[in-house]
């Protein structure tokens, strides 16, 4: 059983990279992404404000199985759009906060957990998740120690009298 915390998640300016893949491909594009995001940060002379993360705007894949991803670090300002890297801005509102401990093939897991426990509290998802990765693979190689923290914006069920 996860524990569930609900609470008011900040907007954030990011920089990011916008891309589609196959969850075969996610780990490899993913990787990329971040290698792409942190070279251009570190020539940009900006320093991340936090972990990196990712987004599923659609929250399912497509018909073709292609799932839509925005992966990025939090940022202070704006940086260059170099490649594919663009600024965005991270919605901020009300949010559903779990940790996921273990290897990323088991998200999906910790997902239908913390969707059960949000409609259980009376809310309702509403809104693009993300997670934030906050152990690296690269400094952890026991997947089972991997720590990721999922964010489910969500909003109040309405009572139907």
């Amino acid at each position: 059983m996860i524990d569930v915390n609900i609470d008011e998640a900040y907007p954030q300016h990011a920089a990011v990279i916008d891309y589609h893949t196959t969850i075969d491909e996610m780990g490899t594009q993913m990787g990329t992404a971040i290698g792409e995001l942190l070279g251009t940060l570190r020539s940009a002379h900006v320093e991340p404000e936090g972990m990196p993360f990712s987004m599923y705007p659609e929250l399912e894949p497509d018909d073709d199985g292609v799932w839509h991803v925005i992966t990025g670090f939090p940022v202070h300002d704006s940086v260059p759009e170099l490649g594919r890297v663009t600024n965005f801005d991270v919605p901020g509102g009300l949010v559903a906060k779990a940790i996921h401990i273990g290897p990323y093939d088991t998200l999906h897991e910790t997902y239908v957990e913390l969707e059960e426990a949000v409609r259980d509290k009376g809310y309702i998802p509403d809104g693009p998740v993300r997670e934030c990765y906050l152990t690296s693979p690269d400094m952890e190689p026991d997947a089972s120690k991997w720590r990721t923290e999922i964010l489910m914006p969500i909003t109040e069920r309405e009572l139907v009298a």
